[in-house]
């Protein structure tokens, strides 16, 4: 399907964007972009979408004119396998965001050798909740430990343990509060890591620990719980 868009757009703008796109192959994916003439601030993720059902062999300069004949497209990131065929996934990031919800639109009736792709928004999910740490291991020693199991990872949060809705002292302070929040550059990074885990679980410390997306709600409550410690009980 996409050779046509390859050969009949040829010469158009969105052909010589299309073309014009660096791309490299790092990290078992293909990556498309960004445009060297784009200026600003990268794009956040309201402009990217999410396609999967992707087939294994893909015209992806055919694709790419497809999507740039939409709007400009600020990235393409294709999964890829070692035998340069594809993982039937990929991100795709526009300039703008009313152009990644026109795309999110039209790619909802796009068929790609009989079948039909799925498209979702992106949410903006970089960040796994873990649960079941040892509470007893020192919060020192959590993002080390974390980094040889997630190397891309950005950051770990975590917070210390409680006793009587205070926070420990001494040597207890150190101890942790038996979950940790592990944060990412982007949602496909997270993803990435997050797929690794064919089971959402992980053995570390001698314990089962269960890895799922971070919930806005889990970090409210978290937030909730640091403020009532820093006030102290309340008073009647």
């Amino acid at each position: 399907m996409f050779s046509y868009y390859h050969e009949c757009y040829k010469g158009t703008a969105a052909y010589n964007d299309a073309t014009a796109m660096p791309v490299i192959l790092e990290n078992g994916r293909k990556v498309f972009g960004p445009p060297q003439k784009f200026t600003g601030p990268r794009p956040s993720h309201v402009c990217e979408l999410y396609v999967t059902r992707i087939p294994s062999q893909l015209d992806e300069l055919g694709f790419l004119v497809w999507l740039h004949r939409i709007g400009p497209v600020y990235a393409f990131r294709l999964m890829m396998d070692t035998g340069n065929t594809t993982r039937g996934y990929a991100f795709v990031r526009f300039c703008s965001e009313k152009h990644a919800l026109a795309a999110f639109e039209l790619m909802k009736y796009l068929f790609v050798n009989g079948e039909r792709l799925s498209v979702f928004r992106s949410q903006g999910k970089n960040r796994l909740f873990v649960s079941g740490i040892p509470r007893q291991l020192p919060l020192s020693c959590l993002e080390d430990g974390f980094k040889l199991c997630f190397p891309n990872m950005q950051s770990c949060t975590a917070y210390p343990a409680l006793k009587n809705n205070k926070f420990m002292v001494g040597r207890e302070h150190e101890e942790n509060r038996g979950f940790a929040f592990i944060e990412f550059e982007d949602h496909e990074v997270a993803l990435a890591a997050k797929k690794r885990l064919n089971t959402g679980r992980i053995g570390m410390w001698g314990a089962d620990l269960k890895i799922q997306w971070a919930k806005p709600k889990e970090e409210m409550q978290v937030a909730i719980g640091l403020k009532k410690c820093h006030e102290g009980p309340m008073r009647s």
